[in-house]
């Protein structure tokens, strides 16, 4: 009999810290910085054993309460609301888990009577509500009633003669004259699904410009020039052979843009890209490089803009690991452009697992050795999690969310994200590259961070630390 062990881990992986900034007036920053300096932002992340049931099973639970900041575990709520609902948002089940420094668990027990159908369970602390549901956990599940005959379980999207819609996103900024800039895309089919493209970029006379096919998921990047006085259009073929027609963005006479590039483990470089016809409407214009994790303040640094490339080397200390936004914007804290960049992980820790015997039969006991060390082979604290389910029947969920994928990238960027744990995963060499092209493409502006209400500050549901009885008696 194969066995799959789906795991989950929380360890403390990651520090968030403040340094001295580089500008000698800050309160040009304190308006969009200052907000989460107290505020104690929770996520919530759900483990469940199985993505599918039957009815009459048990929906079994481990949750995670962390710090939305340092992703640790927290101790700031006790109380965790988790509910079953339809698609339709009828709630079919409610219960309130009891945490204890960030964990809890527990269950819902399907009736032989609930139809078949696809569900939605949803996690939040009472504190989370002040923020709408930006930072509510949501995951659907499968559920078959074997009296009915039928199996709600789609298939696996498949290319068809579908529409395709390919989008195009100049990294950091806008489209500037005569600026060598990275354009990256995107390209759905009418299901919402990533689908492969090729075609060319052409000028408004018809001239060729270069070419571009996408990578993963229907996404990609490429450089070109954009010459003054021309608009351009993209046209090409989607995998499924339709063809494809857009225009791309408009071309700005003058302004500025931003490119980031990876140097090595401890350091990216940010470059202000601009052109001669701004340099000389703002000779030796003073700009604020900042760069921000969770809306809170980490680095900042100041640049003098005499040319058209003007590279600044920052340091990745003072991130933490995850989605990072980085902002340029002039001494009176206007904002010209941003860019989302991803702060990989500076300690990698080794997992082992060893099982007992290689197969199992049917209810045999199985045994795991299950050893966390960090990179100098020291052990580490973890809290585990773990759900045996059949191997051949998870294929269709591989690459789907996982505890990695929720807390770094999907709690972080509004919209479905297609594999998610692709970009997690260490087996795979050009993960990377993949995961910046979903931040060139998808994470353009689109941040949770970027939607959180203006009354951030007054707070209507105060943190539940148990659960509290009041009433009189008579």
């Amino acid at each position: 009999m194969k066995i799959a062990f789906v795991f989950n881990l929380m360890v403390a992986l990651l520090q968030f810290s403040f340094i001295n900034a580089q500008i000698d007036d800050q309160s040009i920053l304190l308006p969009d910085f200052k907000k989460n300096g107290e505020v104690p932002f929770e996520k919530v992340y759900l483990h469940l054993d199985r993505p599918y049931y039957s009815a009459g099973e048990d929906i079994w639970i481990k949750a995670y309460l962390v710090n939305a900041v340092t992703n640790e575990l927290s101790d700031s709520s006790n109380n965790l609301n988790v509910e079953l609902f339809s698609l339709g948002s009828k709630i079919i089940k409610r219960l309130i888990l009891r945490l204890d420094n960030g964990v809890g668990a527990g269950d819902f027990h399907l009736g032989d009577s609930i139809a078949s159908g696809n569900y939605v369970i949803r996690a939040y602390t009472n504190r989370m509500r002040n923020f709408g549901d930006i930072f509510f956990f949501k995951k659907e599940v499968v559920v078959e009633n074997q009296l009915e005959i039928k199996s709600i379980i789609q298939p696996d999207h498949q290319e068809n003669n579908e529409n395709v819609d390919v989008q195009f996103f100049p990294e950091g900024g806008p489209l500037i004259e005569n600026v060598y800039t990275l354009l990256g895309f995107k390209a759905v089919n009418s299901s919402g699904y990533g689908c492969n493209v090729k075609g060319h970029v052409f000028s408004s006379p018809g001239d060729t410009v270069t070419s571009f096919s996408s990578s993963h998921l229907g996404m990609g990047g490429f450089f070109f020039l954009p010459k003054k006085g021309l608009k351009y259009y993209a046209a090409g073929y989607a995998g499924n052979g339709i063809p494809f027609k857009v225009e791309l963005p408009a071309v700005s006479e003058t302004g500025y843009s931003i490119k980031v590039s990876e140097i090595n483990k401890d350091y990216f470089r940010v470059t202000i890209k601009t052109n001669q016809e701004t340099l000389d409407k703002c000779p030796l214009n003073e700009m604020v490089i900042v760069g921000t994790s969770h809306n809170s303040l980490c680095i900042t640094a100041k640049a003098k803009v005499r040319a058209i490339d003007n590279p600044v080397i920052l340091s990745k200390k003072e991130f933490p690991e995850g989605v990072a936004l980085i902002t340029l914007m002039d001494t009176t804290g206007k904002k010209y452009c941003e860019r989302a960049y991803y702060v990989h992980p500076k300690k990698n820790y080794q997992i082992t697992i060893i099982p007992d015997h290689e197969a199992y039969a049917p209810r045999q006991k199985v045994t795991l050795q299950i050893s966390v060390r960090d990179t100098s082979d020291n052990p580490v604290a973890a809290n585990l999690s773990i759900s045996v389910v059949d191997g051949n029947q998870i294929k269709s969920f591989e690459k789907k969310s996982d505890i990695s994928s929720y807390l770094l990238l999907e709690s972080e960027i509004r919209g479905y994200i297609e594999q998610p744990s692709f970009y997690f995963d260490t087996t795979i060499s050009g993960r990377y590259q993949a995961l910046d092209n979903l931040l060139i493409t998808q994470g353009w502006r689109n941040f949770i961070w970027n939607n959180l209400p203006d009354t951030v500050n007054k707070f209507n549901y105060p943190i539940e630390e148990g659960i509290t009885v009041s009433g009189r008696l008579w």
